[in-house]
Order: C-alpha cells, then structure tokens, then sequence
C-alpha cells in the first residue's frame, strides 16, 4: 500500500520518470522513502544533514546512513554544521537555524545534482502535529491546511502515509533505522503533541488522526475559494504590489467588513504581527510599523510596505567609476571640463569642483544632517525638506547624500547644496549620477 501511495505521487510530477534528491536523516520516515522510491527505480541520490548537536548519535546517524547507501549503491551526500555557531550569529533558535541550514543546502545541492525534486519524508502524523502545533498557536486559514504535498521543488511522497504504515513497510522488508533520542523529549513541542496531546485527543475520538486529515483537506479546498475571494478584493482595491513592495489604500480598505483579515493575508510573507496589522487600520500618517523583515508606514491615505532599506555607511566615492553602495545602489562620479549645468533630472547633476574640500563620500541620511538646497537662502534639516515634499518615511531610510569634508555636496535624487552650484566662474565640473 505504502509503494502504490508514493508512486501515485512522484508519477503525478511533471516529469513522468524525474530526479530526485531524497532527505537522509536514518529515521524510520525517511529511510523507508528512499527504500520504497529506490524499489520502484527512480534515479535518486540522498543527502544527510549533520547537525552535530548530539555528540555520538550524530556521528551514529551519520554512519548509518553512509552504510545504508553504500549497501543500495545510492550516491550520498553529506553536510556537517556548526548548528550553534549559525544560531547565535543570525540569533535565532537552534531549532530554527537547523531548519534554515537543512533547506537552504538541500535546494543548492539540488540545483548542482541536476535534480528535478527535493523529496522529504513527512508522513500524514507529522502533518497533523503540524496542524495541532498550528491551533495552539492561533492560526488563520492557511495554518489549518497543514504542509503542502507538493511546493516549488519540495515533494512529500509520503503525506498521505501513516507513521503505522511505513513501520509495518520497513517490518516487511527487514530494515533497520536509527532513533533520535530527542524524539522523546516533551520539552519541544512537537514532541508534546505526539506524546501528550495526540492521546489525549484519540481518548475523545479514537479516530481522530483521520478526522484530523479530512479535514487539513476540505480547508485545503476552502483555502483556494479564500484566496481566489482574496485576490480579487486585491484588483478591485487597486493594490499595487511588487517583488518588494506593497501599497495599499486605506482609504478604500477600513470600511470593509473584511479589512482586518484582508490586510493579514496581503501582508502575511511581511510576517507582522496581528497587533500591529489591527493597528495599521488606524494609525496616524507617519507611523512605523517592523516585522523581522518588512517596514510598513503610514502615508496620507495609503499604506506602504517594503523590506527594510540597507543602512549605507560612510562609503568612499572614487571618480570615473561605478561606486556600488551596500544597498546595490550605484554611483556615479564623472570629472568634466565641459562646464555645463545639470537640473532637470534630480538623479543626474552637475557640481562645481573648486568649491569641493575632498574626499567625496555617499551615505543613508542621518538625524540632524542640514544643508542649503540650491535657490533657498537659508539652511534646512534634511528631514524637513523630504517631509515638505511628502517623501514617506521609508523612503527617508532609503534616501542618501553625497558629502565632502565640509557638509552635504548633493541630497542624491533631490537637489544639490548651494555651495556647489556651478556658476559663470566655474571652469571643472563633476557631473553625479545615481542609478
């Protein structure tokens, strides 16, 4: 049964006959998929993470591995981590830096073994611990759906399989596994749920697990009718939406009976927090929302969302180049003894050179930074001269200045500093361009 499942499956691919790069772990879950895919002749090669946590098992699990692909002739490839050290230096959890480090290799690895597919061995109990960790933990639509069988280049062969079902599979054909000690331990939470909860719940509903599944499946139906409703508030509200951007009108969203969740699900990759998205709805122009990835701001009617901007630290200008600044913004100083003046298009002026104290650098404006614009007598806090032209405030944290020893040579995009116009005395220009 557990073959006719996973080859129902993988031959459901685009690729009638494809590639596949198996996860290794020597678990029970993942050793009975590459079995079971290796019976049905399927090209694989496996891959097997170390994540060098638990001192002797893992060099145990290690070996095993290697020993179980030398005995089916299966290439294995093998990646050792210093799981801690990624941990404490993206400070996250160890837990979440393992996950990272797992998927983020297995995808190179994939690309450079020419494979069309990442299989990983969840079963239909791990989905629904997933789904019950979800519940736990608030979850709109989507959480309740559990993980998908197929995305981009991940596959799941066995999400349909039971945990009894590829035990009873390895019994069959006399394969050993190796155990994770930590599978018992209840102070992670998965550990919890399959422990303590999930019998727990099957003393209310001995067939709970099945219930749980058929239902991850209608809301995996609900989920298209939702997002279908979703997408099509989004085109009639004129959402305007980027690779990393988004702009939306609040104006038109806050009388929705909907608003709420609408604007939860256009911001869900942003990963804010439910709080602040309720708070988006009525927040005053100007204020800042942050996820771990995004910025939000509040602007007239509108509301915009972007990753949050590259800070640009003192950074060198040399002439005749292209200067690529850490936010892969590029510019440009050009020296030019054809004088000639340079305004119509605020990315690309034209400065005078004589009244330049060397050297030229560029950075992300600071607080406080002042400067002349060009055709004002007086001075300006940079910050009130972008507020005036209704410059949001994310695009404040993106804006830059090129200065000289003396002060702000050019707010880059803007306008130049008085001090350095070019007038009928000038005799060598550089012309400045931001691209």
């Amino acid at each position: 049964m557990l073959k006719e499942k996973v080859s129902a499956v993988v031959g459901n691919l685009h690729n009638a006959a494809p590639n596949l790069l198996v996860a290794l772990s020597g678990g029970a879950d993942s050793v009975a998929l590459l079995l079971c895919l290796h019976e049905l002749g399927y090209n694989v090669c496996a891959a097997h993470c170390n994540f060098q946590l638990r001192g002797e098992e893992s060099e145990r699990d290690e070996a095993f591995c290697r020993n179980l692909c030398k005995r089916l002739g299966i290439m294995l490839h093998v990646c050792r981590f210093d799981t801690r050290q990624v941990a404490h230096g993206r400070n996250i959890s160890i837990e979440m830096a393992a996950r990272d480090l797992r998927y983020e290799w297995f995808e190179r690895l994939r690309k450079k073994m020419g494979c069309d597919f990442t299989a990983l061995a969840h079963h239909r109990d791990d989905n629904i611990e997933t789904l019950l960790q979800h519940i736990v933990r608030g979850s709109g639509i989507h959480g309740l759906t559990g993980m998908p069988q197929r995305r981009n280049h991940i596959v799941r062969p066995l999400l349909n399989v039971s945990r009894h079902e590829i035990l009873e599979y390895l019994k069959e054909k006399g394969q050993d596994y190796v155990t994770d000690s930590t599978n018992a331990d209840t102070i992670y939470q998965r550990n919890l749920v399959r422990h303590e909860l999930l019998p727990l719940l099957e003393r209310m509903n001995p067939n709970i697990r099945q219930t749980l599944s058929d239902m991850m499946q209608r809301m995996r139906e609900t989920e298209w009718l939702f997002d279908d409703s979703v997408n099509r508030c989004s085109r009639e509200l004129g959402i305007t939406q980027a690779s990393d951007s988004m702009v939306i009108p609040l104006n038109e969203l806050r009388p929705l009976f909907s608003a709420q969740t609408l604007l939860h699900e256009w911001l869900f990759p942003a990963s804010f927090k439910e709080k602040d998205t309720e708070a988006m709805l009525n927040a005053k122009v100007g204020a800042l929302f942050y996820s771990d990835t995004h910025v939000a701001t509040v602007t007239g009617d509108t509301l915009v969302c972007e990753k949050i901007p590259v800070r640009v630290d003192e950074t060198l200008l040399q002439t005749n180049t292209e200067n690529t600044l850490a936010d892969n913004t590029v510019v440009t100083v050009t020296f030019s003894d054809e004088v000639r003046v340079e305004r119509a298009n605020p990315k690309c002026v034209t400065i005078d050179i004589d009244t330049l104290e060397p050297p030229l650098t560029c950075r992300t404006v600071r607080e406080g930074d002042r400067f002349q614009p060009y055709g004002m007598k007086g001075t300006k806090l940079v910050s009130d001269y972008l507020t005036e032209r209704h410059i949001n405030r994310i695009e404040k944290m993106k804006t830059k200045v090129v200065c000289d020893k003396r002060g702000i040579v050019w707010l880059a995009g803007h306008r130049i500093d008085q001090r350095v116009a070019v007038t009928e005395k000038t005799q060598q220009i550089y012309v400045l361009k931001l691209h």
